[in-house]
């Protein structure tokens, strides 16, 4: 290996961001899900209207993964992501602070 091609120094910081960003997001892809009771009797929802709506989630994923295929393909691939990222903690905190303060 030569002193050009060696592995970035940052390397393990970018591998824990993208490790904290997946168990994110595998985290609210999966647990939504568990949740069906609770949101069924809570909003007074039969099993359809409570699968349409925990259902949601994908189309706000396929949307979302349309937009950032075409602005990595018009800014680059490493901005997107960061940004993205970013804006996914953003929206997870405002989530998590907004249901802490109505209870």
């Amino acid at each position: 290996m030569t002193a050009s091609s060696s592995p970035s120094p940052r390397r393990w910081f970018y591998l824990f961001i993208t490790t904290l960003a997946q168990t994110a997001l595998a985290t609210i892809h999966m647990g939504i899900p568990t949740l069906v009771p609770l949101i069924q009797k809570e909003l007074s929802l039969n099993l359809t209207e409570v699968g349409i709506l925990v259902s949601m989630i994908n189309v706000g994923v396929v949307a979302a993964v349309l937009a950032a295929g075409k602005a990595a393909d018009r800014y680059g691939e490493r901005r997107i992501i960061g940004y993205g990222t970013a804006a996914c903690g953003v929206l997870v905190l405002t989530v998590f602070f907004a249901v802490k303060q109505n209870r």
